[in-house]
């Protein structure tokens, strides 16, 4: 989508409206910053962090900064002379406006005692130019009709979250003390919710799961991995609903699957639903009573489903981010990563180097969202050219990254979908209905496997063959 030229919006928007139109800056302050900083060189460590070149309206700023950056970079002490030389060498002394321009600069000293608030200043009228030329070229997109909606939509929302995200100020650097305090405030939190009974972490549903992992922790990401047909969308729903139980609120984006298959799936694995009597309408009366319920029942879950077919982490992220605001998302679940659109990822990447982006990126939402992320993923077909088929993370389809950014890799595997129920592979025999869950890696406790039987006619998930109730 064709954007507009930061320096050069003023003139565009002069010829588009007939207005005369005087961007937002502030040329003291720029000026004040840089002869603080030539004359006191020390000061460019309170802000180095704070100002980049492309905030400096005046150009001749730009270029003094760069070189002053420049400078820093290599550590030489910032005066005039010296200026004046790196400005020479680097062949900006003409945008500059040269040494005649660096006097007249630093004729006004400026004591560095402020040069925070200066920069600070700086930055803020950088913003708003970004924000002006943002609209601009949003409303531009969104009055030409040969644009794609969801194309301006997405568009639309990634220039305000770079803008907002070049605003903050926050620093990640902290002391080893500060990082105490927060590592004990979130033991107390852990520890209040234990008191009054409530889980602090997201449970996984599955109770030996939660043993070996403790839960899935806020910012970490859980890949749910595993060949098709293995039932993964079954196990994404049972964790899902036992969440929802909980009154915590999962998000699901689910890029196979249509929200009312996803539906019914849950109807199915709440009441004994005849599955081809509800999908013929053929459901006798006792079938109909339990379908009414079983929607009831699902209707008051806390579940946000999301079936795009064709989205990218941005928007995954976006959607996210705006139910995060309105409490309404704990944890998400994706299905699945390889079905996620790429299409907007650097074009040179080959398709492993785009699922190591997304995966990457995925751990990045986790982290700046606070919450778990879980990933469903393809196992590539490595193990099925194995005598013993149980997935290893060398099977991890396209990428090695996903294994590298995961904090938790689950696998699921049903032996009987490679062999006959009673025939022995690996020392078990093989049992209709028994799959395994293979925790491969664990970065917060160890590793293991815990057994499930899972009815796939009802989508259903227990704990023991016995069992009348999902676990």
């Amino acid at each position: 989508m064709k954007q507009l030229e930061g320096k050069n919006l003023a003139d565009n928007l002069q010829r588009d409206t007939g207005n005369l139109i005087r961007m937002p800056w502030a040329e003291d302050a720029e000026k004040a910053v840089l002869s603080a900083l030539i004359i006191e060189s020390s000061a460019i460590n309170q802000i180095v962090d704070i100002l980049n070149p492309e905030m400096f309206y005046d150009s001749r700023h730009e270029a003094i900064y760069r070189s002053i950056l420049s400078m820093y970079d290599k550590n030489i002490r910032i005066d005039l002379i010296s200026l004046n030389k790196e400005l020479e060498e680097s062949g900006k002394i003409r945008d500059s406006g040269g040494i005649e321009y660096l006097l007249e600069i630093t004729g006004t000293v400026y004591s560095a005692s402020n040069i925070e608030n200066h920069a600070l200043y700086v930055k803020e009228k950088y913003i708003q130019r970004r924000l002006i030329e943002a609209g601009h070229n949003i409303q531009t997109s969104a009055l030409d009709n040969s644009n794609d909606i969801s194309d301006i939509l997405e568009y639309s929302a990634k220039e305000i979250e770079d803008i907002m995200s070049g605003a903050v100020n926050e620093s990640n650097t902290v002391s080893i003390g500060e990082a105490a305090n927060i590592a004990y405030e979130k033991y107390l939190e852990r520890n209040n919710a234990y008191l009054i009974g409530e889980k602090f972490n997201i449970t996984s549903g599955f109770l030996n799961i939660d043993k070996y992992t403790g839960g899935f922790n806020p910012g970490d990401l859980i890949i749910l991995a595993a060949r098709p047909a293995m039932g993964k969308t079954a196990v994404l729903l049972h964790m899902a609903k036992s969440v929802a139980e909980q009154g915590k609120h999962p998000v699901i984006f689910s890029l196979e699957m249509t929200r009312d298959s996803l539906a019914s799936r849950l109807f199915f694995s709440y009441q004994n639903i005849d599955t081809n009597g509800f999908k013929t309408g053929k459901l006798d009366s006792d079938g109909k009573n339990k379908l009414y319920y079983a929607k009831e029942y699902v209707s008051r879950l806390p579940i946000t489903i999301n079936d795009s077919s064709n989205i990218s982490i941005r928007k995954i992220k976006n959607i996210a981010l705006q139910l995060r605001k309105k409490g309404k998302c704990d944890v998400i679940y994706i299905d699945y990563l390889q079905l996620i659109d790429m299409r907007n990822e650097n074009r040179s990447y080959n398709r492993e180097q785009e699922v190591a982006q997304v995966s990457r990126q995925c751990k990045i939402m986790a982290k700046e969202l606070d919450i778990p992320v879980i990933l469903l993923s393809q196992l590539n077909r490595e193990c099925e050219r194995r005598a013993d088929k149980t997935p290893l993370l060398s099977d991890l389809r396209e990428s090695g990254a996903v294994e590298q950014d995961a904090d938790t890799i689950i696998f699921i595997h049903r032996p009987e979908y490679y062999d006959d129920p009673g025939k022995e592979v690996g020392g078990e025999i093989v049992e209709s209905g028994k799959g395994s869950l293979i925790i491969a890696k664990n970065r917060n406790g160890t590793t293991g496997k815990i057994n499930f039987y899972y009815d796939e006619t009802l989508c259903k998930i227990y704990n023991d063959k016995q069992d009348s109730l999902p676990f």
